[in-house]
């Protein structure tokens, strides 16, 4: 009866654990932007990704030597300088601009937002 118990015990310790650490996995926040709008990115002080659908062709940056930047295909890493950093930022891509306030958040930080247009729709395939 003991061993059947610990057996529980330890399965449901097992399942805990299992959804602790889930729930600390990244969180993905998407956007749904046009070159009307500003979205606010809370950049993480240990690091944010901006995954736009297409790679940017150009980037402006506000205020320089606020964040640091880095290309990676369609992604830009952006990196606070200072725990109180903050600038606009502008990508344009596609033919289209896509604007963001970045403000540095020590706690509640974006790690990865994905950018898509407003404008794109999504497309439903029919399966005979």
């Amino acid at each position: 009866m003991i061993a059947h118990q610990n057996k529980i015990l330890g399965i449901f310790l097992m399942v805990f654990l299992f959804l602790s650490s889930y729930a600390e996995c990244s969180q993905v926040r998407r956007l749904r932007l046009n070159s009307e709008s500003v979205a606010e990115i809370r950049v993480s002080t240990k690091g944010t990704i901006i995954s736009f659908p297409s790679r940017p062709q150009k980037v402006l940056l506000g205020k320089k030597n606020s964040f640091g930047l880095e290309y990676i295909e369609n992604d830009i890493a952006i990196s606070p300088f200072t725990t109180t950093s903050s600038s606009n930022l502008t990508a344009y891509l596609d033919g289209r601009r896509y604007t963001f306030k970045l403000v540095t958040s020590e706690k509640s930080g974006d790690e990865i937002v994905l950018i898509r247009d407003s404008l794109e729709r999504s497309v439903k395939i029919k399966v005979k």
